[in-house]
């Protein structure tokens, strides 16, 4: 039942915290989310918080989710997701 895309960033980060912002907004508004995602800050993925400049992890969706588990192996799906980051990393640009 767990379902929907999830933007993670580094806790202390302000500038990923914006970055990842953008992007869980308009991955809700594209992907037409039901029930839609906050960011989640972290202090613990490794990547996170040995990035030298914001940096966000973006699950896509839940293999566990049957439902999106199919839509996550769609070609038209994949690009209407890598669209809806690509937007949000616009919209962040545009916020510097």
């Amino acid at each position: 039942e767990v379902h929907g895309p999830q933007v993670f960033y580094y806790e202390g980060s302000v500038e990923g915290k914006k970055l990842a912002e953008a992007v869980q907004n308009s991955l809700n508004q594209n992907l037409e989310v039901d029930r839609p995602r906050e960011v989640k800050g972290n202090t613990s993925y490794y990547l996170l918080k040995r990035s030298s400049g914001p940096l966000v992890i973006v699950e896509c969706g839940f293999i566990t989710n049957y439902y999106e588990a199919e839509l996550l192996v769609s070609e038209e799906y994949q690009k209407k997701v890598s669209k809806a980051i690509a937007e949000g990393v616009m919209e962040y640009l545009g916020q510097k």
